[in-house]
């Protein structure tokens, strides 16, 4: 008996030609490498963007900083021309801490020991890296920015008198002046102290000590204007007395030079304030007719702004001092993501773009280091208290 055929299309319908297998196999490995090279840009860009977001929020924070303690740079003694530039004695528990005996810890080492009453100076390229180290003084008491007229023949061991005791509570940090060149003395006001009506301010407490009581009976004696600031309080609005800079981290750090504010544990180490900070410099902001505007910018350590002449306890120190109106900052940043064998920045950043250029900074980027996204933060503080105690200033309407 015969065998019956199936038709040729039956026998076709029953599975797939090689050729067709081929065709469906090319175009499967066609859409996963398109869909592989669509994950790998997907995870790139996701990579690049949190990157990016978290550079943003650290250069958001440090800009933040940056600008709060600078812009109140003076307060409280910038109006106290006996103050400005004042060679500063203060102890802690008896044990003197300025001027330091020996140098300050990383990464101010080259820091001079003798700090005076400044409200903002810059060490430029003493920092890691040739970056600049800042020196602010704010005093945060809030009693009108006034200083405290001292009677005549009134300062004892432990104690002076004033015209006005108003304001003043236990624990409050003061600094006693004279003109220039005498130095000055933090002294603090004994516990439960409360000022009032009566003149007299009772003296005590950590930054109180033997050390100071016996060179503090030289004061209010010579017939010279001698001055009682308020800077604040121990335990509570203490002042800043900051040193800022980088580490070899590359961590944005400060220093309390009166250890109220250093590391808990270690009152002698700074305190970490932002993470990749690769560079940090200033350019100072200078008002020549001390009317509170700006009309040049000056680099730290040139002409009459250098560390040496605004330590000098002169008078021309103090125009110096005045003649700083503002600040500009430039900062360059670093994200901490790196991306595998793809270079995402150039070879070189400069900052201070928009001044004359022998007031840029060119920063070189190894070519390992190109693997990291980086920017440059620049952003300009105006110093308020230099601003409103300038001497030509034309008052608002």
């Amino acid at each position: 008996m015969p065998i019956p055929h199936l038709p040729r299309v039956a026998r076709r319908s029953g599975g797939f030609t090689l050729v067709e297998l081929l065709i469906s196999m090319t175009i499967g490995l066609v859409l996963i490498a398109a869909l592989g090279i669509i994950m790998n840009r997907y995870e790139t860009s996701k990579r690049r963007t949190a990157t990016t977001s978290d550079l943003a929020l650290n250069i958001s924070y440090v800009a933040y900083d940056m600008d709060r303690q600078l812009r109140s740079a003076g307060s409280g003694f910038l109006q106290n021309t006996g103050a400005l530039g004042c060679l500063i004695n203060a102890a802690v528990n008896g044990t003197v801490i300025l001027p330091r005996n020996g140098a300050f810890p990383a990464p101010f080492a080259t820091v001079s020991t003798n700090v005076s009453a400044i409200p903002i100076m810059v060490y430029a390229g003493a920092g890691t890296g040739g970056s600049d180290i800042i020196q602010v003084m704010t005093a945060s008491a809030g009693l009108s920015e006034a200083p405290m007229e001292v009677r005549l023949n009134s300062v004892g061991a432990n104690s002076l008198q004033l015209n006005n005791t108003l304001g003043i509570r236990g624990g409050d940090l003061m600094l006693l002046t004279e003109p220039a060149p005498r130095p000055c003395m933090v002294v603090q006001a004994a516990a439960g102290y409360v000022g009032g009506a009566a003149p007299s301010v009772d003296f005590g407490g950590p930054y109180f000590s033997g050390a100071i009581g016996p060179n503090i009976v030289s004061y209010g004696t010579s017939g010279v204007t001698t001055n009682l600031v308020n800077l604040g309080n121990q335990s509570g609005n203490t002042p800043r007395f900051q040193l800022l800079g980088i580490n070899a981290a590359q961590q944005l750090v400060g220093y309390d030079l009166l250890r109220l504010n250093n590391m808990p544990g270690n009152a002698d180490q700074p305190v970490p304030l932002a993470e990749g900070v690769m560079n940090l410099r200033v350019r100072y902001g200078i008002s020549s007719t001390m009317n509170g505007i700006v009309d040049s910018w000056a680099v730290p350590e040139t002409g009459t702004y250098t560390v040496a002449n605004m330590n000098a306890s002169t008078a021309a120190a103090a125009t110096a001092m005045q003649q700083i109106v503002a600040v500009r900052v430039a900062m360059l940043m670093r994200g901490d993501r790196i991306e595998d064998n793809t270079q995402v920045s150039p070879s070189s950043f400069t900052l201070f773009s928009s001044l004359p250029a022998g007031m840029q900074v060119t920063l070189p980027v190894s070519a390992d280091e190109q693997k990291r996204n980086y920017k440059v933060v620049e952003f300009t503080v105006p110093i308020r208290n230099a601003v409103v105690a300038s001497p030509s200033r034309t008052p608002p309407p």
